[in-house]
């Protein structure tokens, strides 16, 4: 609980230092995983074990209302696909798509900036590919079991 506190209060400090810069200014935060904590159905606790805890992790993108101004197709990109079904592989492009650096061969399809971002099924699991979309979760701590029916676009 004290590393989400201090998370919360280090991304305030900063966002407190960017609104007060009057500069035209974006955050993107993202945790590389969740962690599985104690439950009265599960003993385990930590990350690598293969649950739907480790693998819906938080991300955050923060921006000043000149960002706003000065970009709006991208926070309209990115408010279109808030609620999508996004994976951790989508930041690099994501950030790309944030800053508006562009070269040939990036795949804008990537970028939750763009009107353009397409899903791609989230495989998860380090012992068996799973799509987590489509995949059962266990009853006691909650892994991440490969469903044995065909999988369908969300």
């Amino acid at each position: 609980d004290n590393t989400i506190l201090y998370t919360d209060h280090v991304l305030a400090d900063v966002i407190d230092v960017l609104q007060h810069s009057h500069a035209i200014t974006a955050l993107w935060f993202e945790s590389d995983h969740g962690e599985l904590l104690p439950t009265a159905t599960c003993n385990r606790q930590g990350h690598g074990i293969g649950t739907w805890h480790e693998f819906e992790i938080p991300a955050l993108f923060w921006y000043s209302d000149s960002y706003a101004s000065a970009f709006p197709r991208r926070v309209a990109g990115l408010r279109a696909n808030a609620d999508k079904r996004a994976l951790s592989g989508d930041t690099f492009a994501s950030i790309l798509g944030m800053t508006g650096i562009d070269f040939p061969g990036l795949d804008h399809h990537r970028s939750l900036f763009s009107p353009d971002w397409r899903y791609r099924p989230r495989l998860v699991n380090q012992f068996w590919q799973s799509d987590f979309d489509h995949a059962i979760f266990g009853k006691q701590c909650g892994a991440v079991i490969p469903d044995s029916t065909p999988a369908a676009s969300p």
